[in-house]
């Protein structure tokens, strides 16, 4: 079961793009990548393999999970707890 969520938060100028994903059985991951211009400046892996054989409960419990990661991610970089370095802007060509 592969699905996820795209959400992008603002501060200030600066947009972030936060994504997260379930990596499917094989690896059986939530995978939740922060980016900001292209560049990624934060990531952040679980494992469910205690979920693992999924059934209908356990993959309702797995999108809980993954929901609330990426929740977690969103509010973190709202509230300033996740320290992100803002990327410098590219520079001029010479």
């Amino acid at each position: 079961m592969i699905f996820g969520h795209n959400s992008n938060v603002s501060l200030g100028s600066v947009k972030y793009h936060v994504q997260t994903e379930d990596a499917g059985i094989d690896s059986a991951l939530i995978d939740t990548t922060v980016y900001c211009g292209g560049r990624v400046l934060h990531r952040r892996t679980n494992n469910y393999h205690d979920l693992l054989p999924l059934n209908p409960d356990r993959e309702e419990a797995l999108k809980l999970r993954l929901d609330e990661q990426h929740r977690q991610v969103l509010e973190e970089i709202r509230s300033g707890v996740l320290y992100l370095p803002t990327p410098a802007p590219p520079r001029a060509a010479s």
